[in-house]
């Protein structure tokens, strides 16, 4: 996100990049303000394609037709051969044992954390700035994305509205640890911290447990 963000202050102008062993970012002379009508025109078309979306999927007619609309074809016509027109249409329930499944494969989708092989710039620890392979970080495991659809949603809501996480995330923390990931050497113990302790990157949850 700073990326883009970025980038798009250099199209703009605003700012200008500059390569001297690392990437520098500085501001120009240039006047500039934030284009506020531009974003708000953007996010009411983000908006609109998200409802045109949302009607294609609750739209009982030809499918095809509806799109060719979409698209201002005026030849428009219905195809025959969609999931509506064949009467099969998409199915308003799905079976426990399908989400069940589901709910599993979004559980387990494990992301390995590959260590750093530099050292930052503004760090002199050894005459180069590449990190010794004997002295780096071994490879670490997260349980999900930040607002992912699996366990994303928990974190989400453990950090900014219930000021604490679920006992299901250190269940399962425990779990990628023990059975999917088993690092060598293994966690010896877990760490206790009160309620008070909670920072964003502490594991807690209503017994207070921290997966270490």
């Amino acid at each position: 996100m700073a990326d883009r963000a970025l980038k798009l202050l250099e199209i703009d102008g605003a700012i200008e990049i500059k390569f001297d062993k690392k990437i520098l970012y500085f501001r120009t002379s240039n006047p500039w303000q934030p284009d506020i009508e531009r974003t708000n025109r953007i996010n009411c078309l983000r908006r609109a394609e998200l409802a045109q979306m949302q009607r294609y999927v609750a739209h009982h007619g030809c499918l095809m037709e509806f799109l060719a609309r979409a698209l201002d074809d005026p030849d428009a016509n219905t195809c025959g051969v969609c999931a509506n027109c064949q009467g099969r249409g998409f199915r308003a329930e799905t079976s426990a044992e399908l989400v069940r499944q589901a709910a599993e494969f979004l559980g387990r989708v494990d992301i390995v954390l590959e260590p750093k092989k530099r050292w930052p710039m503004d760090m002199s620890l050894s005459e180069t700035s590449v990190i010794p392979a004997e002295t780096r970080n071994a490879p670490g495991r997260s349980l999900c994305y930040y607002g992912d659809a699996g366990w994303g949603r928990l974190v989400r809501e453990g950090k900014y509205e219930r000021d604490q996480f679920d006992d299901q995330l250190v269940d399962a923390s425990a779990l990628l640890i023990r059975e999917r990931w088993r690092p060598e050497p293994f966690p010896e113990g877990s760490q206790r911290y009160p309620r008070d302790a909670i920072r964003g990157w502490c594991m807690i949850s209503r017994r207070g447990w921290r997966v270490r």
